[in-house]
């Protein structure tokens, strides 16, 4: 199956994972981190995401808000191909409303000034030189991201689109510490056991937004929040990998074209010729009428049909009314002087007679 994404060495994947925290008041959330490896196994793998190593940039457990949001301007400013952006840990709302991503220091109390913004992120966002961009929040309130996320993503500069997809709009579900260790957040766990199993039906890329609906289907089967999305001219249609239980659809057999029609002579055929004979619709071929001049073959000792199975014996057919009478093959002027023939004859036959009845008249009397 061969890429059809941009090429590799201008594209970046930047994975952000964020498990502890300075406030005491903030949990901690070792999920984050298995989320943030397995993001980066599915991609590296060549059977799914297809990544070389060396463009699969992973960031765990960042402390400083302004040196993340540095070092992210320098990592994507060059870029012309693909960014994907993922982040996994915990998500605060600022006094303005708006999102903002939990670092190491930030103070629960003040996520806006200690956190990292969202809008901030955006600004990342439109000064990429990126076509296209993949944004992956797995945090709460990750669904405003959504909101912030207006046409200056895409008309600051010229690329193909952006797409975001978040966990949540409200608090994100956490599995207790304990279980945390060797796990996955919910959200993340889901999306990649969706990436490894692949669609069936779907197409040989598996796209975010083709993700998006069996996805959302599995959180709230299991009682989860549901995840929401937002795109931006074509990005939802990035394969972000492989379908591995895609199978080529069979093509419906071609049909085969019709065989010619039969070349139809129109040409009248000569009279009292067999191609003159005709069915009439039945199964039998008739005679047509005999012609004026000329004469058939001598008629057969045993009489013969007017009709007559042409296609079952190949015999010929023979003119005349059935069965007895074969006047009709004579023509009259040969029936006229067979008439005068035998008119003389029997007058001769009378002179012969008269003439011999007068030479024993003449004996006896002699």
């Amino acid at each position: 199956m061969s890429d059809p994404r941009p090429e590799p060495s201008n594209s970046l994947a930047l994975l952000i994972g964020a498990s502890r925290y300075q406030d005491e008041r903030i949990p901690p959330v070792p999920a984050a981190l298995n989320s943030l490896n397995g993001i980066e196994a599915m991609l590296i793998d060549p059977r799914l995401g297809g990544w070389p190593r060396d463009r699969v940039i992973k960031i765990a457990d960042p402390e400083n808000p302004g040196e993340l949001l540095k070092r992210m301007h320098r990592l994507t400013d060059a870029l012309d191909g693909v960014l994907l952006l993922y982040y996994a840990g915990h998500g605060f709302i600022t006094s303005k409303g708006e999102l903002a991503l939990g670092v190491g220091a930030v103070d629960f109390d003040y996520p806006g000034a200690t956190g990292v913004e969202y809008p901030k992120v955006r600004d990342v966002l439109i000064e990429c030189g990126a076509r296209v961009k993949i944004v992956i929040l797995d945090c709460c309130y990750s669904g405003r991201a959504t909101h912030a996320l207006t046409a200056d993503v895409v008309s600051g500069t010229e690329t193909q689109g952006v797409y975001t997809l978040a966990a949540a709009d409200g608090p994100a579900r956490v599995a207790d510490l304990p279980r945390q260790v060797h796990t996955t957040t919910a959200f993340t766990g889901e999306l990649l056991s969706l990436i490894s199993e692949g669609l069936p039906d779907g197409e040989p890329w598996l796209t975010p937004e083709a993700l998006f609906g069996p996805l959302k289907s599995r959180l709230r089967q299991k009682g989860l929040p549901g995840p929401r999305q937002i795109a931006r001219d074509t990005a939802g249609h990035f394969g972000l990998a492989r379908n591995v239980a895609y199978r080529p659809r069979p093509q419906a057999p071609t049909a085969e074209p019709d065989p010619p029609s039969p070349t139809v002579d129109n040409t009248p055929p000569t009279p009292g010729s067999p191609e003159a004979w005709t069915t009439n619709g039945t199964d039998k071929w008739t005679v047509p009428p005999a012609p004026q001049e000329g004469f058939g073959p001598a008629p057969p000792t045993s009489p013969a049909p007017s009709t007559y199975d042409y296609q079952r014996t190949g015999e010929p057919l023979w003119v005349g009314e059935p069965p007895h009478d074969w006047r009709a093959a004579t023509p009259p002027g040969k029936r006229s002087a067979d008439l005068v023939t035998g008119i003389f004859i029997v007058m001769v036959f009378f002179a012969i007679l008269a003439a011999f009845t007068g030479c024993a008249n003449w004996l006896n009397r002699a």
